[in-house]
C-alpha cells in the first residue's frame, strides 16, 4: 500500500547509492528491504485528490517509475472529484503500467495551474502496454495535451477518457510503432487543436473499434478531429468513431498515409463524420499505398465531404470506397460537394461503389484551378464500381478547367439532381483529356441537362457511350454563350459502340429543348457522333453553331436520331462551317429542319444523310444563304423535302439543294422517294436552287415537283448535269400551281410519270425559255408530255426536247408549248 511505503529524498538515495555519508552503513539493510518490498508490490494507490504527497497521483507515478519496478497498477480507490496539478505529472517511464479503479472513481484532472510546459499524462517513448481503462477519468485544462505519447507504444489501451479543453491536442502522439494500441470508447473534445494529433507514421494504431462501445466521440475541437502526419500507418485503423462539429475538418492528413484504413467493411466499423465546419476527411499529397477508405458515414460537412487536396502533387494509390460488399461510403448532405479534387496526381487513386447523395453544389466536383488533374478514376468498368450520384441539390458532376490526363469518370449512376447531372464548365479556359463514360455512366431524371458543356478549350476531352435520358432539360447541351467550344467529342465510332444514349429528356416541344442542342458559339474541331437518340420532341438542335460536325467522314461516326415527335434535326442562325453528314434520321415527324440557318452543309459534296419515315424529310425555310443539302437519301415521307419563303443570300451565295453533275442523281445529289411529293416548293424562294436531284412520289397521284405560288426559284440550270431528274411518279413529274413570277425551270428530265409536266393554274412560270436551247428539259415515257388546267397566263412551255410519251401536249389552257411536237 502506497500509506505503507514512502519514497526516499533524493539526497537520502544519493547517499544509499555512494556510502559516502555519515550512518550510510546503518541505512544499507533498510534500504534493500524497501526495495525487495517495492519489487512485490502489484498496486499503489491513490486515496486523495491531492496534488502532492502520500495517496496522490503524482506519488502513484512516482512510485511506478522506481527502478526495478515491473506491472504495477495504479488503482483510484473510491474516488470522486478534481486533482488540481500545480506542475507537470511525471512521465510513465515504466511499461505495462495500468490505471484501475475499486469501487466507483470519476476523476477529473485539470491542468489550469500546471504551467504552459504541461501535458495531462505523459507516456515515454517505448513505454508499451499502458492501460487507462475502467474508470471515469477527465482530463482538461492543460496548455499542451491532454495525453501525449512520446514515441511508439506497443499494446497500450485507452478507453473510457473524457479528453478535453487542453491548450493543444486532446491526445498527441509522436512516431513510432503502435502495433496494438488502442483509443477507444473515449470523449476528445473542444481541445485548442486537434482531437487526436500523431505527428509521423504510427503502424498499427487503432483508434476506435469494432466492439460496441469502442467508438470514441471526437467533437468540437478547433482544428481537426483525428489530424495524421505523413508516415507509414500499416496496420492502423480508424473505425466506429463519431467525429462530429470540429471546426476544421474530421479527419486531416498533412502528407501520404500508406497502409491506413479509415472504416471497414462491417457495419460495426462505420465512422460517422458529419457536421465538421470544414471537409468531412481532407487529404493531402503523398503516397497512400495500402490505404482505404471504406464504409463511412460522412455527412453534412460544412465543405466537402472527401476532400483530395495535394496541392498539385501526387495524391496516389487511394481506394474511395471498393468493389466488396461493406466498402461503400455514405457521402451526404455536405455543402461544397461530396468528393472535391484538386490539381494533383492521382496514379492508382480510385473512387468507386460509394453512395454520393443530396450533396450541396457537387456530388463530384473535380476542381484542379486550370492545372493538372491526372490518373483518377472515378467508377470504373464493373458494376460494383459504379458510384451513385444522387439528389444533388447542385450538379452531379462539376468539372472545372483544367487538364485532365487519364483522369475518367465512367459507369457511374449520376441521378435526380437539382441542377444537371454533368458540368463541364470550361468559363472561357481549358478542360482537356477527360473522359466521361466509354464504360456507360447512366445519366437520368436530373433538373437540369443530363451533361451541360459551356465555353472552353476541351482538346482530348470525350463524352462517349453513356446512357442519358428522362432529364428535366436537354440530354446533352453545349452552350459557349457565343463564345467558342473547341474540339470536344461528343460520341464516336458506332463500331466501337462509343456513342452516347440519348432518350426520353425534356418533355417540351420547342426546338431548343431537343436531346442534343448546341448553342450560339464557335465549335472548330467539335464533332457529335455515333449517339442514338430516341423519344425526342427534336433530336439534335444546332442554333448559331459554327464550325461543329454532327456526323463523320464514315458510315460508322453517323449519329442515328429516331421517333422525334417534332423533328430529328433542327438548324438555325448563322451556322458557317458546320456540317451534318452520314447520320440517320428515322420515322421522325420532320427528318431534317433549316430554318434561317446560312452557311450549313446538310450532306457534302459525296456524303450525305439517311432520312426515312415521317411525314416530312426536310424542311427548309427563311434566309439559308450558303447553306447546301447535298447527297441525301430520303424516302418515305408525304412530302420528302419542302422549301417554304427559302432565299439565298445572292446570286453568288445561294440556297442550293443538290449539285451540278454529269449525270442527275450522281456524286453530291439529293435521291427523293416520297410518297405524296418529292419536292414541295412555296413562296418567294429568291436565290434558291434545286439542281441535279432525283424526286420520285410513289403515291397514286404523287408528284416528283410540286411549286405552289413559288417565284423566283431556279430548278435546274442551263449548264450540262444542272437539270434534276424527276422520274416514275404516279402522278406529275412536274406540278406547279399560282403565280410563279422569275421562277426559271431548266434542263430538267421528267419522265415515266402519268403527266411529265402538269401546270395547274399556273402564272407567269417558265418552263424553259425561248430562244435559249440550253434550257430545254426533257420530257420522256409519260401517259401525257404537258398538261394544262385553268388559268395559265404567261406561262410557257419552251425548248422542250420530247421523247416517247404516249402523248405529248393536253393544252386546254392555250400556253405556248416549242417547239410544237
Amino acid at each position: 500500500m502506497l500509506s505503507a511505503f514512502r519514497r526516499p529524498s533524493a539526497s537520502r538515495r544519493s547517499r544509499a547509492q555512494s556510502g559516502t555519508q555519515s550512518g550510510a552503513t546503518a541505512r544499507r539493510p533498510r534500504i534493500g528491504v524497501e526495495r525487495l518490498e517495492r519489487k512485490l508490490l502489484l498496486a499503489v494507490n491513490v486515496t486523495n485528490l491531492d496534488d502532492l504527497g502520500p495517496g496522490s497521483l503524482r506519488a502513484a507515478i512516482e512510485a511506478v517509475n522506481l527502478p526495478g519496478a515491473t506491472d504495477y497498477s495504479i488503482v483510484f480507490q473510491n474516488l470522486v472529484g478534481t486533482i488540481y496539478t500545480k506542475s507537470a505529472l511525471p512521465t510513465l517511464a515504466v511499461s505495462g503500467t495500468t490505471f484501475t479503479t475499486t469501487g466507483t472513481s470519476a476523476i477529473t484532472l485539470d491542468g489550469t495551474a500546471a504551467g504552459t510546459s504541461a501535458n495531462g499524462l505523459t507516456i515515454g517513448n517505448g513505454v508499451n502496454t499502458i492501460g487507462i481503462n475502467g474508470l471515469q477519468l477527465t482530463i482538461q485544462n492543460f496548455q499542451q495535451n491532454g495525453i501525449l505519447f512520446a514515441g511508439g507504444s506497443t499494446g497500450s489501451t485507452l478507453r473510457g477518457l473524457n479528453l478535453r479543453v487542453n491548450g493543444q491536442n486532446g491526445i498527441q502522439l509522436a512516431g513510432g510503432t503502435y502495433s496494438g494500441t488502442a483509443i477507444m470508447g473515449s470523449a476528445i473534445s473542444d481541445n485548442a487543436k486537434a482531437g487526436i494529433a500523431v505527428l509521423a507514421g504510427a503502424p498499427g494504431l487503432a483508434i476506435g473499434g469494432t466492439v460496441a462501445g469502442n467508438g470514441n466521440n471526437i467533437y468540437g475541437n478547433t482544428t481537426n478531429g483525428i489530424e495524421l502526419a505523413a508516415g507509414s500507418y500499416t496496420g492502423a485503423t480508424i473505425a466506429a468513431n463519431r467525429i462530429v462539429d470540429n471546426v476544421k475538418n474530421g479527419i486531416a492528413t498533412s502528407g501520404g498515409v500508406t497502409g491506413l484504413t479509415i472504416g471497414g467493411t462491417g457495419s460495426a466499423t462505420a465512422n460517422s463524420i458529419t457536421i465538421n465546419s470544414g471537409n468531412g476527411i481532407q487529404l493531402g499529397a503523398g503516397d497512400y499505398t495500402g490505404t482505404t477508405i471504406v464504409g463511412n458515414s460522412v455527412i453534412l460537412n460544412d465543405i466537402a465531404g472527401i476532400s483530395l487536396a495535394p496541392a498539385a502533387g501526387t495524391l496516389s494509390n487511394l481506394a474511395i470506397g471498393g468493389t466488396a460488399a461493406g466498402t461503400s461510403n455514405a457521402i451526404a448532405l455536405n455543402t461544397a460537394g461530396g468528393v472535391v479534387v484538386g490539381a494533383g496526381a492521382y496514379n492508382g487513386t480510385t473512387i468507386v461503389g460509394n453512395q454520393i447523395i443530396a450533396n450541396k453544389t457537387a456530388g463530384v466536383s473535380l476542381d484542379p484551378s486550370a492545372g493538372v488533374l491526372s490518373g483518377l478514376a472515378i467508377g470504373g468498368a464493373a458494376a460494383s464500381q459504379s458510384n451513385s450520384i444522387t439528389s444533388t441539390t447542385g450538379v452531379g458532376v462539376l468539372v472545372a478547367p483544367g487538364t485532365y490526363t487519364s483522369t475518367t469518370v465512367a459507369g457511374n449512376i449520376i441521378s435526380a439532381s437539382s441542377g444537371h447531372g454533368v458540368s463541364l464548365a470550361g468559363a472561357a479556359g481549358k478542360i482537356m483529356g477527360l473522359v466521361i463514360g466509354v464504360t456507360p455512366n447512366t445519366i437520368s431524371n436530373n433538373g437540369g441537362d443530363g451533361i451541360n458543356v459551356t465555353t472552353g478549350t476541351y482538346s482530348g476531352t470525350t463524352i462517349q457511350d453513356n446512357t442519358i435520358t428522362a432529364n428535366t432539360g436537354v440530354g446533352i447541351r453545349l452552350a459557349p454563350g457565343g463564345g467558342s467550344l473547341i474540339d470536344l467529342l461528343v460520341g464516336g465510332s458506332t463500331a466501337t459502340a462509343l456513342g452516347n444514349r440519348l432518350s426520353a429528356n425534356s418533355t417540351a416541344v420547342l426546338a431548343s429543348d431537343a436531346e442534343l442542342v448546341v448553342e450560339q458559339g464557335t465549335y472548330t474541331g467539335t464533332k457529335v457522333q455515333g449517339n442514338e437518340i430516341t423519344q425526342a420532341a427534336t433530336g439534335i438542335h444546332l442554333s448559331g453553331a459554327q464550325g461543329i460536325t454532327i456526323g463523320g467522314d464514315t458510315a460508322e461516326l453517323g449519329n442515328t436520331v429516331t421517333g422525334s415527335s417534332d423533328r430529328g434535326l433542327s438548324v438555325m442562325g448563322n451556322v458557317a462551317g458546320s456540317k451534318a453528314v452520314n447520320n440517320t434520321f428515322t420515322d421522325n415527324t420532320a427528318g431534317v429542319r433549316l430554318d434561317g440557318a446560312t452557311g450549313f452543309a446538310l450532306g457534302d459534296g459525296t456524303t450525305g444523310n439517311t432520312i426515312t419515315g415521317g411525314t416530312t424529310g426536310i424542311t427548309a425555310t427563311g434566309g439559308l444563304g450558303g447553306t447546301t443539302v447535298r447527297a441525301n437519301r430520303v424516302t418515305g415521307q408525304r412530302v420528302g423535302i419542302r422549301v417554304l419563303d427559302a432565299q439565298g443570300t445572292s446570286a453568288a451565295e445561294p440556297f442550293t439543294i443538290g449539285t451540278n453533275t454529269k449525270t442527275a442523281g450522281t456524286a453530291g445529289a439529293n435521291s427523293v422517294v416520297a410518297t405524296t411529293i418529292g419536292l414541295h416548293a412555296l413562296g418567294n424562294l429568291a436565290n434558291t436552287v434545286i439542281v441535279g436531284n432525283v424526286f420520285r412520289a410513289t403515291a397514286v397521284n404523287g408528284n416528283g415537283v410540286a411549286l405552289t405560288a413559288a417565284t423566283n426559284l431556279l430548278m435546274g440550270g442551263v449548264t450540262a448535269g444542272d437539270g434534276n431528274l424527276l422520274t416514275s411518279n404516279q402522278g406529275s413529274a412536274f406540278y406547279a400551281k399560282g403565280v410563279s413570277t422569275g421562277t426559271r425551270v431548266f434542263r430538267n428530265n421528267m419522265t415515266a410519270s402519268r403527266f411529265g409536266i402538269l401546270l395547274d393554274n399556273a402564272k407567269a412560270l417558265s418552263v424553259g425559255t425561248f430562244p435559249v436551247a440550253a434550257s430545254s428539259n426533257i420530257v420522256q415515257y409519260n401517259q401525257t408530255g404537258v398538261g394544262t388546267a385553268g388559268d395559265c397566263s404567261g406561262s410557257g412551255v419552251m425548248h422542250t426536247r420530247w421523247f416517247k410519251n404516249i402523248r405529248n401536249v393536253v393544252n386546254p389552257s392555250g400556253i405556248p408549248v416549242y417547239p410544237t411536237p
